[in-house]
């Protein structure tokens, strides 16, 4: 109660950043109350909340994100999410923020965690793709939104395959003002080389790329044939580009 009194007196704040990591007695309640205090800086520009391990949450707390926090701050460009091993979470929290990206007219960065929830699936990757897409080119603006960083995290999850990265990758490769680019897709032991081939020819459309992260650790079905279709799409990168795999 006091933190959230705290921040929702601060009004001209520009920037902020929380991490609450490992909290496990933090609720939807808590969190929701959070969300409330953080709506009212209506000056928000960069925005980044990090309950990764906070076991008790679940989708009410990413609703309230969507219906409450998305829908009030019309001023911010970048935003980060990290839910890492929340592992309540579902679809139906993913679908709430999804939705709501299309309506964020500055929005120039966006960070989303779910390492470990396991109940995302196909659904939830592709509705996400979809509504980027939908942000990126913002019909209404007549121009492309200038989303020029993008991170995503869905590691430790066998719901995601192939198809999955395959959809991810082609939105992706359609984001072409993206000049900084993260995926990570740790210990995702369903994902094959077909999956990388498709990923490293999607990233070769992306001619405005200056830094590349991408990560697959542990996703044990990977052999050379992958490293060798990514080591190709180093071959189209300028030299002052920055690439960690």
């Amino acid at each position: 109660g006091f933190l959230c009194a705290s921040i929702s007196n601060i009004t001209g704040l520009t920037d902020l950043i929380l991490y609450l990591s490992g909290l496990v007695k933090l609720t939807d309640e808590g969190y929701s109350k959070l969300v409330a205090s953080i709506s009212n800086l209506k000056e928000l520009t960069s925005l980044k909340i990090h309950v990764k391990k906070c076991s008790k949450l679940t989708d009410k707390s990413l609703i309230q994100v969507g219906s409450k926090l998305l829908s009030s701050l019309k001023v911010l460009q970048e935003l980060e999410l990290n839910f890492a091993e929340c592992e309540k979470i579902t679809d139906q929290g993913l679908l709430t923020i999804s939705k709501k990206l299309p309506t964020l007219e500055k929005m120039t960065g966006i960070g989303l965690r779910f390492q470990g929830s396991r109940k995302i699936t196909t659904l939830g990757i592709t509705d996400l793709c979809t509504n980027l897409l939908k942000l990126h080119y913002r019909p209404i603006l007549q121009h492309p939104t200038n989303i020029s960083c993008l991170r995503l995290e869905f590691s430790d999850n066998d719901n995601v395959k192939d198809g999955e990265l395959n959809y991810l990758s082609a939105c992706i490769s359609r984001m072409v003002y993206l000049n900084n680019l993260e995926l990570r897709f740790l210990a995702c032991e369903k994902l094959t080389d077909e999956g990388l081939k498709v990923l490293a020819v999607n990233l070769s459309y992306l001619v405005n790329l200056r830094e590349l992260r991408l990560v697959f650790d542990l996703s044990l079905k990977l052999t050379d044939n992958s490293i060798a279709a990514i080591s190709e799409v180093f071959g189209t990168v300028n030299k002052d580009r920055k690439s960690v795999v």
